[in-house]
C-alpha cells in the first residue's frame, strides 16, 4: 500500500542529537495515485497542539 502522507506530531519530543521527531503520523492508501511533485506542508496538515509550533519536515532528493 503506498504511503501518501507524513506528518510530525508536534506534541511528542524531538531527538536532541539529530532533531528528528520521535512520533510520525503516516497515512497509507490503496487508492492513492502516484504524484511526481510533493509539497510540504500539505494543505491538510494541522498541529496536534495549536499552542506549539509545528515540526518542519524537509524533503531530500
Amino acid at each position: 500500500m503506498p504511503l501518501v502522507h507524513i506528518h510530525a506530531n508536534n506534541v511528542a519530543p524531538i531527538r536532541i542529537d539529530d532533531s528528528f521527531p520521535t512520533v510520525l503520523e503516516l497515512t497509507f492508501s490503496k487508492h492513492a495515485k502516484r504524484e511526481d511533485k510533493v509539497s510540504m506542508p500539505h494543505k491538510l496538515d494541522m498541529p496536534n497542539n495549536e499552542k506549539i509550533d509545528e515540526v518542519a519536515l524537509r524533503i531530500r532528493d
